[in-house]
């Protein structure tokens, strides 16, 4: 009998370049994966009534540190360049073949604000849908021009 352990863990890497391509800002580091997260994944699995596939990253300004009970960003930011979008998502290897998810994202500012958040959805619509992970991380202040690359890698393990 096998004692295998088996779950989903997360990592993020988000950096900011000015309207120049001049690295302003960078942060990384795992996530949260959320409950919601863990059983809608377990639905695709089964097909039980599976939810629409994890397909939308948004960004927030929040500020309260993730917990697995989460089921929204803090503050889902919709204006300003902000919102939830459909990224460049493929399959990739961290540790054994085609063992992680990658979602790659960016969101270009139309004026000043402050990003602290992300998370990944299987709905466009702000504040609605599924979420399966989520990262605060120390503000990162963005301007007008500025362009936003977030890159979640979501490892089975």
């Amino acid at each position: 009998m096998s004692n295998e352990v088996t779950g989903l863990s997360g990592y993020v890497h988000a950096i900011l370049k000015d309207k120049y391509g001049f690295v302003k800002e960078e942060r990384e580091g795992p996530n949260v994966i959320v409950h919601k997260g863990r059983e809608d994944t377990v639905r695709l699995l089964a097909s039980v009534t599976p939810p629409t596939a994890f397909q939308w990253v948004a960004i927030g300004t929040g500020a309260v540190a993730a917990t697995t009970l989460d089921a929204t960003l803090g503050t889902e930011l919709t204006a300003l360049g902000g919102g939830k979008y459909i990224g460049a998502r493929t399959i990739t290897t961290q540790t054994s073949a085609n063992d992680t998810a990658q979602y790659v994202t960016m969101w270009t500012f139309s004026g000043t604000t402050t990003v602290s958040e992300s998370g990944i959805f299987n709905n466009a619509t702000a504040s609605t849908g599924d979420m399966l992970c989520r990262q605060v991380f120390t503000g990162i202040p963005v301007q007008n021009g500025d362009i936003l690359t977030i890159t979640w890698l979501i490892k089975a393990t």
